[in-house]
């Protein structure tokens, strides 16, 4: 499995929610962040 980057999501946690990008790779999140670059990862538009 490659990388995946959902962009625009909507990020819940126990205390917060906000606006952020997922990478996943491979079956696992690899990182949380706001306007993440990741050369070669396949895009999901999570805006919605």
């Amino acid at each position: 499995m490659g990388k995946t980057l959902i962009t625009s999501g909507t990020i819940v946690t126990a205390a917060d929610t906000y606006k952020a990008d997922v990478l996943v790779d491979g079956e696992k999140v690899a990182m949380i962040g706001k306007s993440l670059k990741v050369a070669g990862a396949k895009r999901i538009d999570a805006t919605g």
